[in-house]
C-alpha cells in the first residue's frame, strides 16, 4: 500500500529545497566571479643625480666668481669690474661681515686628494681676511695682501682636498666688520690669474689712396672705406705738412661693402707738395688712413 506524504510537510520541504537553491546560486556569484585585478601603481623615477662637469687632469680650468652655477647669500652681490674675467667682466664683493658668502657649487674633479688652488681676487687694503669651507667642512682661514686697488688683480695659490665628483667651496667672514676681497674667480692647474683681453670694438676700414685731377690750384683727394655695418662718418684731412691744417667736409657712409670717397679741394699753391689723410669715425672710435702726398703743377 502506497504511503501518502502530509500536504503540510510537503510544501515544506519544497521551501527548504527552494531555499537551499537560492544559496548556492547566491555562493557561486560570490565565489565564481572573476576578480577585477588592482591596478599596479607606476613607481615614480628617481631623477638622475646632478653630475658636475669634471675637468680634465692637468688642463687650467676657471670658475667665475659671478656664475649662475654659485650662491650669493647676505650682503654678497655681483659687481662690475672692466680688469676682471668674465662677458661681461664681473666680480663678487661684500663677502664677510658675519653676512655675505660666495658658494662655488659645482666644482668638478676626477681624482680625489689635494689640488693646487689659485684664488683671483682684487683688495684694495693693506690685507683682508675670509675662511675658505670646503664640502662643508670646518673653515680655513686665507689672508689676502694688497693688490693695490679694487680694480686691479692680483692672486694666491692654496691647496685644497677635493672629492671625486662636485665639491663646493664657501668663502666668507663672521667677524663682523671684517670684509673679504672681492673674488674674480678661482683656477685649477693655473700658475697665475689670466685676464681676458676686451674684444676690439668694431669699427670701419678704411684706405687713403693717390690724389688725381690734379692742377695749378686743386686736386681730387681719393679713398675708400668700408663701414662694416656702422654708421661711419669720414672726411679728409690736407696741408703742407704731417699736422694738415685743413680739412673737407663730413660725409655719412653706411652698408658693408667698400665704397670710393673723393672730395675736390681748391685753393692750393702752384708747384707745392701736400699731405693728405682719409679719417673716418664709427662707433665712438676715430681711425686714420696712411699719409699720401701730391704736388701741384707749375
Amino acid at each position: 500500500m502506497k504511503k501518502q506524504i502530509n500536504p503540510s510537510i510537503k510544501a515544506h520541504l519544497l521551501r527548504s529545497a527552494l531555499i537551499l537553491l537560492s544559496l548556492v546560486a547566491f555562493n557561486q556569484d560570490i565565489f565564481c566571479q572573476t576578480p577585477t585585478p588592482t591596478a599596479t601603481p607606476t613607481p615614480t623615477p628617481t631623477p638622475a643625480s646632478t653630475e658636475c662637469p669634471r675637468a680634465t687632469p692637468g688642463v687650467c680650468t676657471s670658475y667665475e666668481a659671478e656664475s649662475n652655477d654659485n650662491t650669493l647669500t647676505g650682503s654678497a652681490f655681483v659687481l662690475s669690474c672692466p680688469t676682471c674675467n668674465g662677458s661681461p667682466p664681473a666680480k663678487v664683493g661684500y663677502v664677510g661681515n658675519n653676512s655675505g658668502i660666495l658658494q662655488f657649487n659645482a666644482i668638478g674633479v676626477v681624482a680625489p686628494g689635494t689640488h693646487s688652488m689659485t684664488i683671483c681676487y682684487t683688495n684694495g687694503d693693506a690685507v683682508r681676511y675670509a675662511y675658505l669651507r670646503v664640502n662643508g667642512g670646518p673653515g680655513m682661514p686665507v689672508s689676502f695682501p694688497s693688490t693695490g686697488s679694487f680694480e686691479t688683480v692680483g692672486s694666491i695659490q692654496i691647496t685644497v682636498v677635493l672629492n671625486t665628483g662636485c665639491n663646493t667651496l664657501e668663502f666668507y667672514n663672521p667677524i663682523v666688520g671684517s670684509w673679504a676681497p672681492d673674488f674674480d674667480q678661482i683656477q685649477f692647474n693655473c700658475p697665475t690669474c689670466t685676464v681676458s683681453a676686451p674684444a676690439p670694438t668694431p669699427t670701419a676700414t678704411l684706405t687713403t689712396d693717390g690724389a688725381s685731377n690734379i692742377t695749378r690750384s686743386s686736386a681730387i683727394l681719393n679713398g675708400t672705406v668700408n663701414p662694416n655695418g656702422l654708421t661711419t662718418t669720414v672726411y679728409f684731412q690736407y696741408g703742407k705738412r704731417t699736422n694738415y691744417g685743413s680739412t673737407t667736409a663730413n660725409q655719412t657712409y653706411t652698408g658693408n661693402t667698400t665704397q670710393s670717397v673723393s672730395v675736390r679741394i681748391r685753393r692750393l699753391r702752384a708747384n707745392t707738395k701736400y699731405h693728405f689723410r682719409l679719417v673716418e669715425t664709427s662707433n665712438g672710435v676715430t681711425s686714420y688712413g696712411s699719409d699720401r702726398t701730391f704736388r701741384t703743377r707749375r
